[in-house]
């Protein structure tokens, strides 16, 4: 993360992220577009209930975790390959940004935009 943007998606349909409205002219802006996550609480309180959650994923681990902003890596179960996944708690807009992405291939078969999905409701239950 810099400057308040996650990594860039990807060229090919293997990301989102809630951030492609920062990059209009990009050719995957629609394909990649995804709501950010609402806050539980506050920011600190929502992203721990948002670790808590990444770990609980199989195959998940988080990698890198500073006040704002968390970062995890998670093996895929069909293909074994690492995606990346990160959050970003956005003071401005009251939300958390989110981005995840895989490393390789042209498609993800959808995993990305499943797994932020995933995420939203276990947060949104409490879970």
């Amino acid at each position: 993360m810099c400057d308040g943007r996650l990594k860039t998606r990807s060229r090919t349909d293997n990301s989102v992220t809630s951030q492609a409205a920062l990059y209009p002219d990009h050719p995957q802006r629609s394909y990649s577009a995804t709501a950010p996550l609402a806050l539980r609480g506050d920011g600190p309180a929502t992203l721990a209930k948002i670790k808590a959650i990444v770990e609980a994923m199989p195959g998940a681990r988080v990698v890198e975790s500073r006040p704002d902003y968390p970062y995890a890596q998670v093996m895929t179960q069909l293909m074994k390959f690492v995606d990346d996944v990160e959050f970003w708690f956005d003071p401005a807009a009251q939300v958390v940004q989110v981005r995840s992405a895989s490393r390789v291939g042209k498609g993800d078969m959808g995993v990305n935009r499943k797994r932020v999905e995933v995420m939203r409701a276990a947060l949104a239950s409490g879970q």
